[in-house]
């Protein structure tokens, strides 16, 4: 367990803080890569474009985007970042979001079993 020894120094608040603070910043580079992306197509002057050149270009958009909505890819590595997150709550001996789900199932079941003995032994 000697490449585990960071996880007996720091908790599991400051890795979800470094990792909420690196998810923050794809998703600010993201969206800004985004929005000059955009604004460069907009100032665009496609006055002297030719119509079958501009279509063209509609198309190469059209292309680009959808391959990049399909990107095996990035389904890939959310179910990796999925997967090292379990890991990382399994060394941490934190339960996932899907253990409390399951417990709180549960203990509602079995209030509900609780319950009904109580009203039945009244009777």
């Amino acid at each position: 367990m000697k490449n585990f020894d960071i996880f007996d120094r720091v908790g599991a608040a400051e890795f979800k803080s470094y990792a909420k603070q690196k998810r923050d910043e794809v998703t600010k580079e993201f969206k800004k890569v985004s929005k000059d992306f955009v604004d460069n197509v907009k100032t665009l002057d496609l006055k002297f474009v030719d119509a079958d050149v501009l279509e063209n270009i509609k198309d190469n958009i059209n292309n680009a985007i959808t391959r990049v909505q399909d990107l095996e890819v990035l389904e890939t590595a959310k179910e990796k970042v999925s997967d090292a997150r379990n890991q990382m709550f399994t060394i941490l001996n934190i339960p996932s979001q899907n253990e409390v789900n399951s417990l709180i199932r549960k203990v509602a079941t079995l209030e509900k079993k609780v319950n009904a003995l109580k009203k039945h032994t009244k009777h």
